[in-house]
């Protein structure tokens, strides 16, 4: 029996303590806790341990499977909160009922509805409202990403990333999906005001050509609003990954060197426009391939014909140009 009762108390402490240090779930407290400026969206489980060691909820077993998931994705950090220790933290936050779930993302908390009758539900009903709930957070970040679908929006996506994120930069996002993964979801999140991201959704053929993208996903960054001065990415996408290479281009130094090549790429002598018989005989994705190198698009161009007739007027322009020796 005093081995029972032995057992029963260590139950009762580990009860208490929900989750251990080792555990994937962060142990947060009032010198700890995400605010307005904090770089990752969170999940958090409020709960008191003494209610826990009377009538254990059995929730937390949900917790750290998702976090342990959510961890490998890099996407939504876990967080926990003991009430009983952070009196003050839980009452200025106003979480009377217990246990109580809740994301903050950008300092904003939302709480999740069905957070006190969760314990009732089976695990895999606990893990599926705690992913939807986490999801939704992310979800809320969808403003921060542009959706690029023309290339007549090109400059516009530019110019705001010049203008709107502190390190200049746009973080270009060619995919063939048609919906925003949670990776670029928290890294819209977590470089908000630093850096624009645009997405280039369902591998669009015209702005695929334009930036010569092979294969998807790709990635690069887009250093002022110079479109040329590029910084490809070709590792892993990850979000811890993809996080360190966005953070390497704060200090402007890759930026300046991406500049620079394109400075050079624009004075050495673009391919000459051929007559008509030529370009007619060109392919259509050689076609946009050399409008972009002379700095033109073919927005709203569907027939070879169109393509065709921009290519010559610009030859014409460059002519022109040549004639008054204004020509670079």
């Amino acid at each position: 029996p005093h081995h029972h009762h032995q057992q029963q108390q260590q139950q009762q402490q580990r009860a208490a303590e929900l989750y251990l240090r080792r555990s994937p779930v962060t142990r947060l407290g009032a010198p700890k806790f995400p605010d307005s400026k904090s770089k990752h969206v969170w999940l958090i489980h409020y709960y008191s341990s003494s209610t826990e060691a009377k009538r254990p909820s059995g929730l937390e077993e949900a917790v750290e499977k998702l976090a342990a998931k959510l961890k490998e994705q890099g996407t939504v950090k876990v967080g926990a909160v003991d009430c009983d220790r952070e009196r003050q933290l839980c009452s200025s936050r106003r979480k009377q009922q217990l246990p109580l779930f809740e994301t903050v993302a950008a300092g904003e908390a939302v709480p999740l509805d069905s957070s006190a009758t969760l314990h009732s539900k089976g695990l895999n009903e606990q893990l599926k409202a705690l992913h939807v709930h986490a999801t939704a957070a992310l979800q809320a970040q969808q403003h921060r990403v542009h959706n690029l679908r023309r290339e007549a929006a090109l400059p516009d996506v530019l110019s705001q990333g010049t203008s709107g994120a502190k390190w200049r930069v746009t973080v270009f996002v060619f995919t063939d999906k048609f919906e925003s993964s949670p990776v670029l979801l928290s890294l819209a999140h977590q470089f908000r005001g630093d850096v624009s991201f645009a997405e280039v959704r369902g591998s669009n053929l015209a702005l695929g050509q334009r930036f010569s993208v092979k294969s998807y996903p790709t990635v690069f960054a887009v250093c002022g609003s110079d479109e040329k001065a590029r910084v490809s990415y070709t590792a892993a996408i990850s979000a811890p990954d993809l996080g360190k290479w966005i953070s390497s281009l704060e200090d402007g130094t890759v930026c300046r060197e991406a500049k620079a090549q394109a400075r050079v790429a624009k004075n050495t002598p673009k391919t000459p426009i051929p007559d008509d018989a030529a370009l007619g005989a060109m392919r259509l994705k050689d076609l946009r391939v050399l409008l972009s190198e002379h700095g033109a698009s073919c927005d709203g161009c569907l027939e070879k014909d169109e393509f065709v007739a921009k290519a010559a007027s610009l030859r014409a322009k460059s002519k022109k140009r040549g004639v008054f020796g204004s020509d670079l």
